[in-house]
Formats: structure tokens, sequence, C-alpha cells
């Protein structure tokens, strides 16, 4: 199965705000959504940390800056497929 990530960190209100379109696009393509707390990981911290929230496939090494709508996020995933 494919998983995406939704990285943010708490208390973010755009994180918050973009998490349904994340969570809506990943179920309507079966993937799997795991939300990612960028201050426990340096590495997202260094690539991502003024961009988030960030939608990223880790498999295919690609990311969504937020915000993003519903079909900007299902777009993002159905060209990166």
């Amino acid at each position: 199965m494919t998983t995406l990530w939704l990285i943010g960190t708490a208390g973010c209100h755009l994180c918050e705000g973009v998490a349904p379109a994340a969570r809506s696009a990943a179920d309507a393509l079966g993937f799997t959504l795991e939300v990612v707390e960028i201050m426990e990981d340096e590495a997202l911290l260094e690539r991502f940390e003024a961009a988030i929230p960030v939608l990223y496939w880790p498999a295919k090494d690609r990311a969504l800056k937020g915000p993003f709508s519903l079909p900007e996020a299902l777009a993002f995933l159905q060209i990166s497929a």
C-alpha cells in the first residue's frame, strides 16, 4: 500500500486546515496517510521547516507544499503516480 506523510507540527493552524484535504485525497486513491511531527525528525526539519504543511510521498520523493485544497492534492497525487 502507498503511504503518504502529512508533515506538520502541533498547533499549526495551516497544518490542521489541510488535514481533511490530505486525508480525503489519500482515501480517494486508496493510500495510507500518516501524520508526521516535523520536530521529531531532523532531516525533515532541515528540508521542510519553512514549508509546512507538506503532503509528502516518500516513495517518490515528491512534496506538495501547503496550504492546498482537495483538488490540488488529488492533482498532485495523480500527476505523481
